[in-house]
């Protein structure tokens, strides 16, 4: 359950399941599993045919098509997902490219990647991704735009409201490749915390918790609780609030 409260994606994922998409397509890695998606086809993507509001799942045979969205991980994308946008691209397709960018490869132990520009020999000694010294980073956008991508932007993964506007333009672009490079450091690598985030006069609306985040609770009426133990401060449930009852402790 640590690993919820480490990602730094949560806002991106509770922005994505509230909108209603004909087809989604994701990698295999904590993203696509954190979206309970588990059906594997060429190169590390998934095609889906899925309505988030009744997850219900087709296999895109005769299906009406509003938005073509794919989602997938920075290192994935670095060791997979280049070569499949760039076919993507030279035959004329369409649709929007979610890169998550949390700076490591945090599902399989956080080793250096193309996109962090931890090498091999940094690596050994721990080097942090976020004080890279020798490697050369990946320009995630330069090269999503040599390549021909239509548009390139890049958002804020903590900033709830910018990654609802950048999503909604993208996916409304039906006849271009847009490309949103969502981007904060995953918490393994970035322990740092900006205050405790805590409750006051509660609707109970349950919007908060439906984030995703294991500092979130309930109690007994239905009001929400926060653990300051696991708060990282992160404020996306004070900006997911519509009554404004989550502040930072002190503010």
């Amino acid at each position: 359950m640590e690993i919820t409260v480490r990602f730094p994606n949560l806002g991106f994922l509770f922005e994505y399941e509230d909108r209603t998409f004909s087809v989604l397509g994701f990698d295999i890695t904590i993203y696509g599993i954190l979206m309970a998606v588990s059906l594997l086809i060429g190169l590390g993507m998934i095609l889906l045919c899925a309505r988030w509001q009744k997850l219900n799942l087709n296999l895109c045979l005769g299906a009406s098509i509003s938005a073509l969205v794919g989602v997938i991980g920075d290192s994935t994308f670095a060791h997979s997902g280049i070569t499949s946008m760039l076919g993507t691209i030279y035959n004329a397709g369409a649709g929007t490219l979610c890169i998550l960018d949390n700076r490591t490869t945090a599902m399989t132990g956080c080793q250096g990647n193309p996109c962090n520009g931890i090498t091999l020999h940094e690596q050994v000694r721990g080097a942090n991704p976020l004080a890279v010294e020798r490697g050369k980073r990946l320009d995630i956008e330069a090269l999503c735009l040599a390549l021909g991508a239509d548009e390139v932007e890049t958002v804020d993964a903590q900033d709830y409201a910018a990654v609802k506007d950048a999503l909604k333009r993208a996916t409304g672009a039906a006849d271009k490749l847009s490309v949103l490079v969502f981007r904060s450091p995953c918490r393994l690598v970035d322990r740092s915390r900006d205050g405790v985030a805590v409750v006051d006069d509660c609707r109970a609306c349950g919007k908060c918790v439906r984030i995703g985040c294991t500092a979130i609770g309930k109690d007994d009426e239905g009001h929400a609780t926060i653990d300051p133990a696991q708060c990282i401060g992160c404020a996306q449930c004070i900006q997911v609030c519509p009554f404004g009852c989550i502040a930072k402790e002190g503010e």
